[in-house]
């Protein structure tokens, strides 16, 4: 049987209310999301005491809808979910994502999260794509061109000059504090800055992930700025202003690099 075949044995076993069926797919020390009160359960008693208590209050069903093998050997499985009342009334309706760790052929851990949010913008830039990718680099120079903003107050702490791949750095802003990492560095059309921001006060991390492509024209370069969003479901409430506030600082970004680059 197929990773993807025991997930899906426990998502109809879920939805059949079968926890014993369940509880075989996992290891005994299970750790698992408590997505209904907040926290996490461990073991088969306390996933078998959650369950108990959800079901007597809401009717949850969970259909898987994809999966996707990830590079460290965990499986996220995108998740169709819809919460009843016990009169039948539907309380919500939506896409989840279920990330899964294994240890030999059981579930060992589970998280869930939304699924991720991409926001794209493009310009063409009168310059060459070299010149633009050292200054998309350069974060010691950053305020040669980018000013501070509400969301934006500068890069610190950069470990090394030039940046490399694994340049590590800092930016703090109103939220909380963005540790990033260079993780892709391909001179002169690629680099992407991985920044997980550890929320103020400390709710939990957005995961954030910053593409920059840069594609060659005759006389110009088209510059695609890609932000991906993975946001804790317990602030999904936040995520209208949240994709606005990013949205709006993508646009800026792109706008300002445009306006020096074209000047070189």
């Amino acid at each position: 049987m197929t990773v993807e075949q025991r997930l899906i044995t426990t998502y109809a076993a879920f939805n059949t209310r079968d926890i014993d069926r369940v509880l075989e797919l996992m290891t005994e020390d299970v750790d698992w999301p408590n997505a209904w009160e907040g926290g996490r359960v461990i073991g088969h008693d306390a996933v078998r005491e959650y369950w108990t208590r959800q079901w007597a209050e809401l009717d949850p069903e969970v259909r898987p809808t994809a999966f996707k093998r990830l590079p460290d050997g965990r499986v996220e499985v995108t998740v169709h979910q819809i919460a009843r009342a016990l009169d039948g009334s539907v309380l919500s309706d939506g896409t989840v994502l279920h990330t899964y760790a294994f240890r030999g052929d059981r579930v060992a851990r589970m998280d869930v999260s939304e699924p991720a949010i991409e926001l794209t913008c493009e310009s063409v830039i009168h310059c060459s794509a070299e010149k633009i990718f050292d200054v998309i680099v350069d974060l010691r120079g950053q305020h040669r061109w980018l000013e501070r903003s509400r969301s934006f107050r500068g890069t610190h702490e950069i470990s090394s000059d030039p940046v490399t791949l694994g340049t590590t750095y800092r930016e703090p802003g109103p939220l909380g504090v963005r540790n990033g990492t260079v993780t892709e560095l391909d001179r002169p059309t690629t680099i992407t800055f991985h920044q997980p921001m550890t929320l103020r006060p400390p709710i939990g991390t957005i995961d954030i992930v910053m593409r920059y492509s840069l594609e060659p024209q005759a006389g110009s370069t088209r510059v695609r700025r890609v932000v991906t969003l993975q946001v804790p479901r317990l602030l999904k409430f936040a995520m209208p202003l949240l994709r606005y506030e990013v949205l709006r600082e993508n646009e800026r970004t792109l706008r300002a690099l445009k306006a020096y680059c074209d000047s070189l």
